[in-house]
């Protein structure tokens, strides 16, 4: 009887644990159900506080409800059959509300799906429309930019066709304004003022020199030479210097301030200073200008001196740059004893002067390292020792020797014309000359020049200014023939006493009854010393040189006439 009761009792007990477990299970699903209902009726703006009431009035009621019938079972049966029904019933509730959970999450989810498909849809559509858009804006920004880089271009173009037309009409204003200026400076080195005022500074250039360094005070002297150098040596330092002392005098400032206008070519090459010149000059010697198209005649000329003549004085040989004269027919020249080379382009300004062609003649004389120089063609032909010039009786008076050339085309002429219009007080030789009384366009011929330089040195610069590149071409190189009558005038301007062998020019080669055919020859104490032409008829004829037929020579007088006539297809003159 007791192990019914305790069966009975463990009868009772377990429907209701199951009860209570199914009222639980039911209270944990309904309150998710319903937060579920309650959650979606707020995205669906339901009242949440309203919807919250309902909500726990029908979970209230229900527990209320589980609770009285649970009391109310009183037989064990009764509350088995109930609780079984109850219990199948909860299951069955159970499952359909599983069933309706996951429609419902299906429904969901099917709902999300289709949001997010909409959403995805209406993203694409929107990143779509975005990317059109953009595309749309870096299109507009790229043909804004393409526009705005065309204005650009367009503004820079017309600004670089401005500036170049700007540029153009500056470089034409230039071209016009140094065309202008190369005309002005044209007309005033061709007019007669020009040449007024040069003759004038060129002057007082002189004047000046003797006043500072008493140069003909101290050349009468008999070794006056000597110390008249080293007083340029020692008192000349003003002369190059391009800021003056406040203690040099003021002819010393006139004179260094002249000298360096008039020659500006003359320092910063070889030469650094004044003294450094002077101090270059050295004795005696002979300078030979040539290059490539005479450097046959000079080597036989040189030869000549050393092995026929026997000259025993220095040569210097001057060439104007390495086109001039090549290297291996340098080193022929400088084979022979006691020869030197030198190179004239190295010693000036060559910007200014420009030496070339004839007007190398006195620049080579300045720039030898002589003091005493015996200038002579590279085809002159000697028959005595040239050293013996050095002797002559005019040239230890003044330190020069010119040797004149034939009287031609005598009378009134433009060259004389220019020359009196502005050399309108010549010196005493000079107004005795042929060339200044119209009796012949050429005076001196510059075959050979003998110059003391230290002694003559005003008037050798003043020959040089002459063959400067601009005044030589524009001006006097269109009035006398080369460079010759440049020493003359020159000596001058310089207001430089100049000494002229008196001896007319004599004419070498062979005789045809009253007539002579050859070469320009002097003559110096009635001895032919030499001529200029060299032992060939025609120097032209290149390919056919033929030997000059010497048989005698004429000295020039007044009845001689001069012709270049083609006797024997020979240009030679009679």
């Amino acid at each position: 009887m007791k192990i019914f009761k305790r069966r009975k009792a463990i009868i009772l007990i377990v429907p209701f644990l199951i009860l209570l477990c199914s009222f639980i299970a039911i209270f944990t699903f309904q309150r998710a159900h319903y937060n579920k209902i309650i959650h979606q009726l707020s995205e669906n703006h339901i009242n949440k506080n309203d919807q919250q009431n309902i909500n726990n009035e029908v979970l209230q009621q229900n527990v209320s409800e589980a609770l009285q019938q649970n009391i109310n079972n009183e037989t064990l049966e009764q509350n088995v059959d109930n609780e079984t029904l109850k219990h199948n019933n909860n299951n069955n509730n159970i499952n359909n509300n599983e069933v309706h959970q996951n429609n419902n999450d299906e429904v969901q989810q099917n709902d999300n799906k289709e949001n997010q498909n909409d959403n995805t849809e209406v993203q694409q559509n929107t990143n779509t429309e975005v990317q059109q858009q953009n595309d749309n804006t870096e299109v507009q920004q790229q043909n804004d930019s393409t526009e705005v880089q065309q204005n650009d271009n367009k503004e820079k173009q017309n600004d670089n066709t401005e500036v170049q037309k700007n540029n153009n009409d500056d470089n034409n204003n230039n071209k016009e304004g140094l065309q202008q200026q190369q005309n002005d400076d044209k007309k005033i080195i061709t007019s007669l003022d020009y040449f007024i005022e040069l003759r004038n500074q060129i002057e007082l250039h002189s004047a000046l020199w003797d006043s500072v360094f008493e140069r003909e005070d101290i050349l009468k002297f008999k070794n006056g030479i000597s110390k008249y150098k080293n007083g340029l040596l020692q008192e000349s330092s003003f002369m190059s210097q391009k800021h003056f002392k406040k203690n040099i005098s003021g002819n010393k400032k006139m004179l260094a301030t002249l000298h360096q206008d008039l020659y500006p070519w003359l320092y910063g090459h070889r030469y650094h200073s004044f003294q450094k010149m002077i101090e270059s000059f050295n004795g005696k010697g002979i300078v030979i200008c040539t290059g490539e198209k005479h450097f046959r005649y000079a080597r036989s000329t040189i030869d000549a001196l050393r092995n026929v003549i026997n000259c025993t004085l220095p040569i210097e040989v001057f060439y104007a740059g390495n086109n001039d004269l090549s290297l291996e027919n340098r080193n022929i020249l400088s084979g022979y004893e006691n020869v030197y080379l030198s190179d004239i382009t190295t010693y000036f300004d060559n910007t200014i002067v420009d030496i070339e062609g004839w007007a190398i003649k006195p620049f080579a004389i300045l720039a030898s390292r002589f003091e005493e120089v015996i200038l002579m063609d590279a085809d002159v032909v000697y028959l005595h020792n040239p050293e013996d010039l050095f002797e002559e009786e005019g040239y230890l008076k003044v330190g020069t020797l010119f040797f004149k050339d034939r009287s031609l085309f005598p009378g009134p002429n433009d060259q004389i014309k220019w020359m009196k219009s502005w050399l309108s007080d010549p010196l005493f030789e000079t107004s005795k000359l042929r060339f200044y009384n119209q009796q012949s366009v050429h005076e001196m011929e510059s075959s050979t020049v003998v110059i003391h330089k230290i002694k003559t040195l005003t008037g050798l610069l003043a020959a040089c200014k002459l063959n400067e590149k601009r005044i030589r071409s524009e001006v006097v190189y269109k009035k006398v023939y080369g460079d010759k009558e440049t020493f003359w005038i020159g000596f001058d301007m310089a207001r430089m006493h100049y000494n002229l062998n008196p001896t007319p020019i004599a004419f070498t080669g062979k005789c045809y009854k009253n007539r002579i055919c050859g070469h320009n020859g002097h003559l110096i104490h009635n001895k032919l010393y030499f001529w200029n032409g060299h032992l060939v008829r025609d120097k032209s004829q290149i390919n056919n040189l033929k030997l000059i037929d010497f048989e005698g020579y004429y000295v020039e007088d007044r009845n001689i006439n001069w012709s270049d006539n083609n006797n024997n297809n020979n240009n030679n003159k009679y």
